[in-house]
This record gives C-alpha cells, sequence and structure tokens, in this order.
C-alpha cells in the first residue's frame, strides 16, 4: 500500500494539473473556502499520524461511509440545498485530507458533503479538481521525507502516464453527455461500488 500511494502521487499530480487547467473557471469559491483549509489540515494529520493508522481499518472504515451515506441518501431523499454548511463541509473535507494522504482516497468523505449539493455537474468536478490537487501538492513533501518516493516508484509512475490523456478526455466527455440526473445517479452509484 506504502509503495502504491507512492507511486500514484506523481500521477495524480499529472493528472490535477490537466484537470485545474481544465475546470479553472467552474468551481464553487463558497465550498472551497470551507473545505480547502479542513483539507489542509486533515493531510497534516495524516502525515503526522501515518505510522499509527492501518490502511485495512481505513479501507473498512471508507466502505461504512460510503455504504452509509448513499444508503441514508436513498431513504431520507432530501431535496438539494447547496448552501454551504462550515461544520460538516469542515468535518468531511478534514478526514478527506487524513484519507487522502494515507490511502489516495479521500473521495469518499469529500461526496458526503459536496453531492448532497447537486451543484452544476461542471462546478462538482471542478471543486473536487481543485481540492484534490492542492491536497495532492502538499503530500510530496512528506512522502519525500517519508521515504516513499524512490527511482523504481518514479519509474513505475512515468509508464502509468502514458495512459492519463485517455482517461481524462473519457472523463470529460463522460461528463458533458450525461444529463444531470445521470451523472449524479453514477456518482452515487460508484460512491456505493
Amino acid at each position: 500500500p506504502i509503495q502504491a500511494a507512492a507511486i500514484m502521487l506523481p500521477i495524480l499530480l499529472v493528472m490535477d494539473a490537466v484537470s485545474v487547467y481544465l475546470y479553472r473557471r467552474e468551481w464553487s469559491r463558497e465550498h472551497m473556502r470551507i473545505i480547502l483549509p479542513a483539507g489542509v489540515l486533515g493531510t497534516a494529520i495524516g502525515c503526522a499520524t501515518f505510522s499509527l493508522l492501518d490502511e485495512h481499518s481505513l479501507r473498512v472504515i471508507l466502505g461504512v461511509i460510503s455504504i452509509g451515506f448513499v444508503a441514508q441518501s436513498w431513504i431520507s431523499k432530501l431535496p438539494p440545498d447547496p448552501t454551504p454548511r462550515f461544520a460538516k463541509g469542515f468535518f468531511w473535507g478534514t478526514i478527506s485530507g487524513v484519507t487522502s494522504f494515507i490511502a489516495h482516497s479521500g473521495g469518499p468523505p469529500l461526496y458526503v458533503y459536496l453531492l448532497p449539493l447537486r451543484l452544476p455537474k461542471a462546478v462538482h468536478v471542478g471543486t473536487t479538481v481543485i481540492f484534490f490537487a492542492v491536497v495532492n501538492a502538499l503530500k510530496i513533501v512528506p512522502y519525500f521525507s517519508l521515504g516513499m518516493i524512490d527511482l523504481t516508484n518514479m519509474v513505475t509512475a512515468a509508464a502509468l502516464l502514458l495512459v492519463i490523456p485517455i482517461g481524462i478526455v473519457l472523463g470529460i466527455w463522460i461528463q458533458r453527455k450525461l444529463s444531470t440526473r445521470w451523472f449524479f445517479r453514477v456518482a452515487y452509484t460508484l460512491l456505493l461500488v
């Protein structure tokens, strides 16, 4: 898991750079003011507690969060409310920073906050992209200091970089083709999976 995280970081950074450029005008500043400082805090907590946290336990916790959130959203059927909620956003942004640092799996906690807002598709994606671009950039120095990034991991990452353009183009095409209703259905389904 540690080697996989180290290999993924350069790949994520390249994806982030391209995605930030593509979504640079489509993101929510109101929500970013809440989740980004929380993500920075969560990244610091993840770095400080890295050796104490068990990745397998983290996977179980993320699975419970994801399944519980999707089940709750199916049961409650609350109408979308795009109003920024500081406590909820800060909590889930912090958890996202921690889980992102440890296993690049910050998506589920962040989506617990973002998905119910039902932001426009591009704004939802752009907000997510910019959040993780900053969080991933913050991981560079700690990953080096923890000895996670070495020549073997960088060579493996470089080989995998070749498929990034395909994934980005496919993702943008899917986001543009799906209706808003299907976009969120797919998002919730993928979160459940």
